[in-house]
């Protein structure tokens, strides 16, 4: 009995004309467009430790930045380190993606890596350029607990949410 297999979606936790949080199969997913708050943050958090109930194995994150964000804050910032430190026991890796090209754009994930490397993260974590360069670093990571992630599925569903900063805001909360 063949057929086709229905695509995989991605579920939308939070969005907002500044940024998106959502989950496809077992990995988080941030979009931040034009900003980075505490109370974003703790939304993150929040999605994070829902997907780790029902991915007891354990999750991914992506985190998407866009090329017109501003810098973010000291605050932002060391809320993000605690917020992610907290969430060591089921996160396996974490990637962020700072799209763009030319100076700027090398320089500012330059500034994140080295800001990584700073924080010491218990997991593996890195900085890319592209998402699909993400993805598929995520993927290899996460190919031990869950073989089922797929490169083009997931850079759909990333696509998908970042689409969704044009719709009307909402949150799930704890």
């Amino acid at each position: 009995m063949g057929g086709a297999q229905a695509a995989k979606a991605c579920i939308v936790e939070h969005r907002s004309a500044q940024s998106v949080i959502g989950t496809f199969e077992n990995v988080g997913v941030a979009i931040w467009k034009t900003a980075t708050s505490l109370e974003l943050v703790g939304l993150l958090g929040v999605t994070l430790r829902r997907l780790s109930r029902d991915y007891d194995r354990g999750i991914g994150l992506i985190q998407v930045v866009d090329q017109a964000h501003p810098p973010i804050g000291s605050d932002v910032r060391t809320e993000l380190h605690k917020m992610l430190i907290g969430a060591s026991a089921y996160v396996r890796c974490s990637t962020v993606v700072y799209e763009g090209h030319g100076f700027r754009a090398a320089a500012v994930r330059g500034i994140v890596t080295g800001l990584s490397m700073l924080a010491r993260l218990p997991f593996p974590h890195n900085v890319f350029a592209a998402v699909p360069i993400a993805v598929e670093w995520q993927i290899a990571h996460l190919r031990e607990i869950a073989p089922e992630l797929r490169r083009d599925e997931m850079i759909t569903a990333i696509e998908t949410l970042r689409t969704q900063t044009d719709e009307p805001e909402f949150a799930i909360t704890a």
